[in-house]
């Protein structure tokens, strides 16, 4: 009787260390990755300075690792200059496919982003610290609205304005809500940032809100700012 109710303890002391083991390792399989995490991000769009691993699945030798230049360029083996500065990483695959169909019978090809480029963007008005807001990779309007110590107590709390280059390079504003609509985030939440945008914060009460913007712009230390937010210099506002 005693050997058997000692299996019996054994059996059960065995099946509770296995069900913890199972438990403790739960949290690590039910992580989910980070949505704004940028290599996460499909609508991420490829920029000078990013690093791309290009790899060949029936080409191994021509697996390369090669950094976008200013022009928005790689230099590849067989194709030579491939163009993929603002271009999400599908839409470049499909142009390596394309460039390498001259050359290659198969070209099945993956890219992944090896390195990111250090851009920024611009956090300004009434904010706690106005000024260049590091982007790596990826960050909502939000998250650079934090990044410079967030809005003042005289911020409006309805919305704020994005400005960014149109395909032409010219400058033009968006009005963003600050405010969630019923279960619906807002846009300053849900709105990604690409690099060199402007986000300014206006006052409570405002009226003339594009000339707040463009009187706004003329105060920006341009010592503090990088060659990519010169399409703000001498810019008529596109509404």
């Amino acid at each position: 009787m005693k050997k058997i109710l000692d299996t019996l303890c054994g059996r059960a002391l065995l099946a509770c260390v296995v069900f913890f083991m199972a438990s403790a390792a739960l949290p690590a399989l039910a992580q989910t990755p980070d949505a704004n995490a940028p290599s996460l991000n499909p609508d991420y769009e490829l920029t000078a300075g990013d690093v791309v691993d290009v790899q060949f699945f029936y080409n191994p030798e021509l697996n390369e690792k090669v950094q976008i230049r200013p022009d928005g360029r790689i230099s590849l083996r067989l194709v030579g200059d491939v163009e993929l500065a603002r271009k999400t990483v599908p839409e470049a695959v499909k142009v390596l496919e394309t460039s390498y169909r001259k050359v290659l019978k198969t070209p099945s090809i993956s890219l992944q982003i090896a390195g990111y480029a250090a851009q920024k963007v611009y956090v300004g008005g009434e904010v706690t610290h106005a000024g260049p807001v590091s982007m790596p990779g990826d960050l909502t309007v939000l998250q650079a609205l934090m990044e410079a110590g967030g809005p003042l107590h005289s911020a409006s709390s309805k919305e704020l304005i994005l400005i960014r280059r149109d395909d032409r390079g010219m400058p033009y504003i968006q009005h963003l809500s600050l405010q969630n609509v019923k279960d619906v985030p807002s846009e300053a939440v849900t709105t990604r940032l690409r690099p060199y945008d402007v986000v300014l914060v206006p006052e409570s009460k405002i009226s003339k809100v594009d000339r707040w913007v463009d009187n706004y712009i003329r105060k920006m230390d341009p010592a503090s700012l990088s060659a990519g937010f010169s399409f703000l210099a001498n810019a008529h506002f596109i509404p």
